[in-house]
């Protein structure tokens, strides 16, 4: 064999075992045409391999130390360590502590407990976990009242989402990672559909923690309240919180939380705020006084929903039972008459003994 075709055989051999060792390593498929919009060619009889997949996902480690927060519609997430510290039985962290019903609470429990107040209007917001983690860190006790406190034209759902229920689960990741005993919350007979652009008809009088808010139950007509749908979801977080052994809540239900009662008669007309509510009323004093009480009061269930209203209603000049057959027809009463509370007040007298007069 001359010389050039010895090297002709040589170079026809290297090609064949190169296209062989391709077709290996692309699982058998055949040589894969270069040119484009050409698929590749399969030889005969031979079925293209199935692909394989995991038997099981990956588990992902969840985020303990992060910073989450929204930027300009963006979820942000900044990972920062933090250094727990020893948890002091008498250290309380306030959120909100500047507002309505946070100040005077914080004035009731200052003389028994150590407050760490924490509240927007000193620039500690509650999308930011890194700085709530920071301030809370060390504390036995959280009262959490920040966020967008009552339905307002001013705000969408979103902006109700953005801050009481992303800011309420900020709250709660960061009470977990420090191990606090007992979230307090303020919630809000909201929920139950108190809105002024719709209308909720109970399905008994007086209305109990175990009664069905309005998204659910479909009592509800007209537009329901971004804010009492906030509520409504900052209750479902802390409740899936509690009942995963996190730590243990006592959400306490307010009823619109006015300084003093108000008529509800002007110029002879129901005030629809007033009637909407059933009349009902939460002095802020009450409030703080509840607070204190279910800070310490024995709770055997991780999570507890207790209404916290004035025992009587605020109302002059009307004749409630005839009220309440006019415009709720068919609503049972439960042992209830005039001028008894619309919104049941006994768990709050079983679990925080919260109406006795021998305290004030």
């Amino acid at each position: 064999m001359k010389p050039e075709e010895l090297e002709y055989v040589i170079k026809l051999n290297r090609k064949k075992k190169e296209e062989q060792l391709a077709n290996k390593s692309e699982g058998k498929l055949g040589k894969v045409s270069k040119r484009r919009g050409v698929a590749p060619v399969i030889p005969q009889n031979k079925p293209a391999p199935r692909p394989i997949y995991p038997k099981t996902f990956p588990k992902f480690e969840p985020v303990t130390n992060s910073n989450i927060r929204l930027e300009e519609g963006r979820i942000i997430m900044v990972d920062r360590d933090i250094q727990t510290q020893p948890i002091k039985e008498d250290r309380v962290m306030v959120t909100g502590h500047l507002g309505h019903l946070g100040k005077p609470t914080t004035e009731l429990l200052g003389d028994t407990y150590d407050i760490v107040g924490y509240d927007i209007k000193e620039h500690n917001d509650l999308l930011n976990l890194s700085n709530l983690v920071y301030k809370m860190n060390g504390c036995a006790f959280v009262v959490h009242c920040a966020g967008i406190p009552h339905p307002n034209s001013r705000y969408d759902f979103p902006d109700y989402f953005t801050q009481n229920v992303i800011g309420t689960l900020n709250v709660c990741k960061a009470a977990e990672l420090l191990k606090v005993k007992r979230v307090v919350y303020l919630s809000s007979g909201g929920l139950l559909g108190w809105d002024t652009e719709g209308r909720f008809t109970p399905d008994y009088f007086p209305i109990d923690e175990a009664h069905i808010p309005a998204s659910v139950s479909g009592h509800y007509t007209g537009k329901l309240s971004g804010y009492g749908m906030s509520k409504f979801l900052c209750e479902q977080i802390l409740a899936w919180y509690a009942t995963n052994g996190k730590f243990q809540v006592v959400c306490l239900r307010l009823a619109p939380a006015l300084t003093n009662g108000l008529d509800s008669m002007k110029d002879g007309k129901y005030l629809p705020d007033r009637n909407k509510t059933f009349w009902t009323n939460t002095l802020p004093t009450t409030c703080a006084k509840a607070v204190k009480k279910a800070l310490t009061a024995e709770i055997n269930s991780p999570f507890e929903i207790i209404n916290v209203v004035e025992k009587e209603i605020v109302v002059t000049g009307v004749d409630i039972e005839k009220y309440l057959k006019e415009q709720w027809e068919g609503v049972e009463l439960r042992d209830w008459k005039a001028p008894m509370s619309l919104m049941d007040t006994k768990k709050a007298e079983k679990l925080l003994n919260l109406y006795d007069e021998s305290e004030e």
